[in-house]
């Protein structure tokens, strides 16, 4: 592993000499007198790392500092044994969770976190045979702040859920529009509303001990597809999960907007997904009507009882 203080006093070097480009050898016998002393990488493997990352770029025989590079360096200042607190924040935003084409590996390691209501954040579960580059990326990614390890699950630290958030909307190839505080109180009452039918369902159905295993998982993942994450609570298997979508309108008539993604995860969950709708929302109450439940919406709700519009579609059940 080449740790995140090897790249960031190898980009203040440029900053230190006020240059953007070295002669490769000049430039290995500067970077080998500046190694931290119990750094374990060879100088061949920082500037592999470098070079793939894009914070330096190989032209003909010089090394150059990149843009992000460059940013790098000055977050950094000099050659240091640990990071500075800018040159975390740097690693985080501009390199490590800057989705592009060099960095495929550290975004494909990140989708393997899931949200966990319990925990407040996305944990990843570690487990015996962890492939080798998952267990850099952890070291990475910790050394900079932005995760945190123990023995059996590896969590991301709350403060960077919106940074996170953010980049799984592109990821995910999502660009939606801020939702508006009134939309956002809305949808607020009816995820709290459809928290206590879930729960008070489960109960009916003899299945209690399901019920303090319900997610929210809105409020961790935004951008996930679903609302909360419930269990079946009849047949056969009631404890298989089901992923509900909940919607809320002040209005008396059945009527939402329909993401283009929320329908592509619908696709992809079939019957085990679900829409709660609730009309007449309260703000001040925080009460509402229903909850009208869909089950495999992205089939039912182009029968004729329902009117669709494309791309990021409004709903309205016809009377």
């Amino acid at each position: 592993m080449v740790a995140p203080e090897d790249l960031a006093n190898l980009c203040a070097i440029f900053k230190l000499l006020k240059v953007n480009k070295l002669n490769q050898d000049a430039f290995k016998r500067i970077v080998l007198k500046s190694l931290r002393l119990n750094s374990t990488t060879s100088y061949e493997k920082i500037i592999e790392v470098g070079l793939g990352l894009g914070v330096i770029a190989l032209i003909g025989d010089e090394l150059c500092i990149t843009k992000i590079g460059s940013e790098l360096g000055k977050a950094q200042k000099n050659c240091q044994h640990s990071l500075t607190n800018k040159a975390k924040l740097n690693f985080i935003k501009r390199i490590y969770l800057n989705f592009d084409g060099r960095n495929i590996q550290c975004s494909e390691f990140l989708s393997n976190f899931v949200p966990d209501a319990p925990s407040g954040t996305f944990i990843l579960h570690r487990t015996a045979d962890e492939q080798p580059n998952h267990v850099n990326w952890i070291k990475c990614l910790e050394r900079v702040g932005f995760l945190t390890s123990g023995r059996y699950i590896v969590s991301i630290r709350e403060k960077y859920l919106p940074l996170f958030n953010q980049f799984l909307k592109i990821r995910r190839g999502i660009f939606n529009k801020k939702e508006d505080s009134f939309r956002k109180s809305i949808g607020n009452i009816a995820e709290e509303l459809a928290l206590r039918y879930e729960e008070k369902r489960l109960e009916d159905n003899k299945h209690s001990e399901l019920a303090p295993l319900i997610q929210r998982i809105s409020i961790i993942d935004d951008s996930a597809g679903y609302d909360i994450s419930s269990y079946r609570g009849t047949g056969a298997q009631p404890a298989s999960t089901i992923y509900i979508e909940v919607k809320g309108t002040t209005s008396g008539n059945v009527q939402f907007f329909w993401s283009q993604n929320e329908r592509k995860i619908a696709d992809r969950l079939k019957s085990e997904y679900w829409i709660y709708c609730y009309t007449n929302i309260d703000l001040k109450k925080r009460t509402g009507v229903g909850p009208l439940r869909v089950q495999y919406p992205i089939k039912k709700v182009c029968r004729p009882k329902y009117s669709v519009e494309p791309v990021d579609v409004f709903v309205q059940k016809i009377k």
